[in-house]
């Protein structure tokens, strides 16, 4: 029989999947707007140095499908980030020793990091990324802080 936990990541794992599907989907888009070509596809082009735009929408990496979903789409890119978010977290939340209260909050530390370079968006998508950011990184930070005080007032 499978206990909670585990469904729980199997849960997880199968809506990050899905999310990342329909994100791959929605992004390529991407391939039909050449105005996007230059600000949404930072990976094809650092890997490619000098581009053929005649068949450009071939040579796009399927990375930047992420990127532009993310930008202009992001409801599946948002969920498919948090479902993530919440397996790494569940994992490091159910063992409780300093090591794992320190990766939590420097997890939380780096999502804070990334909503400052995040600071100014220009898209919707990079709008609701910064706030979820935020939101996340917060958590994250606030979590070790509560289990440190309650475990210092159970010793006392």
């Amino acid at each position: 029989m499978i206990n909670k936990k585990s469904l729980l990541y199997i849960v997880l794992f199968v809506v990050f999947y899905v999310t990342l599907m329909f994100s791959w989907y929605e992004g390529s888009e991407v391939r039909a707007n050449i105005f996007e070509w230059g600000y949404s596809t930072p990976f094809t082009n650092a890997m490619n140095n000098s581009v053929n735009y005649s068949n450009y929408p071939s040579e796009i990496s399927n990375l930047d499908h992420f990127v532009y979903a993310a930008k202009f789409k992001p409801l599946f890119p948002l969920i498919m980030f948090i479902s993530i978010f919440l397996i790494i977290s569940i994992y490091l939340w159910n063992q409780v020793n300093i090591y794992k209260l320190a990766a939590i909050m420097g997890f939380g530390v780096i999502l804070l990091l990334l909503s400052v370079f995040n600071f100014s968006p220009s898209t919707i998508g990079g709008k609701y990324f910064s706030y979820t950011f935020v939101i996340l990184g917060l958590i994250n930070i606030a979590y070790p802080i509560f289990i440190l005080v309650r475990k210092k007032n159970i010793e006392s």
